[in-house]
């Protein structure tokens, strides 16, 4: 799944859900949106943001506390009345595992038809949990005055709590895709426990998963190193995976540690990092530069000094020396450089 360009709903039910039974509140009937340029822009406005290359799917054994949604989703004839009953299966199921909410939200369960992509066009079905709700200014217009009213409503950018679901083709799987940053394959209660859903092991999962262990490893096992050490593995690791188009964990490992015995560390913390998150990592994969991308968008080369000053660290760390004061009894740092901008 590319970009989506256009879509439409067919089926919408809302119920509201939690933090406890009492608040739970099931609608009778599906919602109408009868008004087609309202349908096209609330299926635009559900649809937008999804992290395409994350790709999840369901367990093959089913989903546990409910009727398996993948079934559903792949057996789904259009009644109405199936959509529906389906959607109470779910809010139920919702109150049933979630422990942590302390607000009422809703449960949006959705039919997309139309569903047009750069990759062609295919039905879908949206699961969508609200979040908190926040203030806004409502312009109203008359025929000689115009005039402000506070409303309050949900921020879309807020609803973290998303999944797109793509029947599958000839047998296949489902197929999930999630709104939020799902870059460090971490479980939560929606993906995990709600859904059950799994990542699917391609390139960009591998990638991913590969760069969030050395991230692990920089902030947990040199917590006591100068910042610039960090810096330097955060830099040698983007080198090899721009230069690279196929990993190799050898390679990788005598690229980034030239030190044997630092080399044998990161070798026990990535079994055991592997173990801990119950993931498997492969030894070998096609680097995918979109999880690059994504993931070193996310790192920032700074050594924080104080609260004073923030060092931005872009080029050669030989330009960067540190060292201690005994006069004034502090750290510095000295920079070289050519041109001042």
């Amino acid at each position: 799944m590319k970009n989506i360009l256009f879509s439409s709903i067919s089926h919408i039910s809302i119920h509201q859900v939690g933090p406890s039974d009492v608040d739970l509140m099931l609608s009778s009937e599906p919602m109408k949106v009868a008004d087609e340029t309202e349908n096209h822009h609330l299926a635009q406005a559900l649809l937008k943001g999804f992290n395409k290359d994350a790709v999840y799917q369901f367990p093959p054994d089913g989903d546990g506390g409910i009727r398996s949604i993948g079934r559903f989703v792949n057996g789904f004839s259009g009644v109405t009345g199936d959509f529906h009953e389906f959607s109470l299966e779910l809010a139920r199921e919702w109150i049933r595992i979630k422990d942590t909410d302390s607000n009422s939200r809703e449960l949006i369960f959705c039919h997309f038809i139309d569903l047009q992509s750069d990759q062609g066009t295919t039905t879908g079905f949206g699961i969508f949990l609200t979040d908190s709700r926040d203030k806004f200014l409502q312009v109203e217009r008359s025929s000689s005055n115009i005039s402000l009213r506070l409303n309050e409503g949900v921020n879309l950018k807020k609803m973290t709590d998303c999944v797109l679901i793509l029947p599958g083709l000839d047998g296949e799987p489902a197929k999930l895709f999630f709104k939020q940053n799902m870059y460090d394959f971490e479980s939560n209660i929606f993906t995990d426990r709600f859904l059950k859903a799994i990542p699917v092991h391609n390139n960009f999962y591998n990638t991913s998963s590969q760069l969030n262990i050395l991230k692990a490893f920089v902030d947990q096992e040199l917590e006591e190193s100068a910042p610039l050490d960090k810096i330097e593995k955060m830099k040698r690791t983007a080198e090899y995976f721009n230069n690279h188009d196929h990993f190799d964990h050898k390679e990788y490992g005598s690229t980034l540690f030239e030190d044997p015995d630092h080399r044998a560390a990161f070798e026990k913390f990535r079994e055991q990092y592997a173990r801990e998150n119950d993931i498997s990592i492969a030894d070998e994969f096609e680097i995918s530069p979109d999880a690059v991308k994504k993931n070193f968008r996310r790192v920032r080369s700074v050594i924080k000094l104080d609260r004073n000053f923030h060092i931005y660290v872009h080029g050669n760390r030989q330009e960067i020396v540190r060292g201690y004061d005994q006069e004034r009894g502090k750290h510095f740092y000295k920079l070289f450089f050519d041109e001042e901008n």
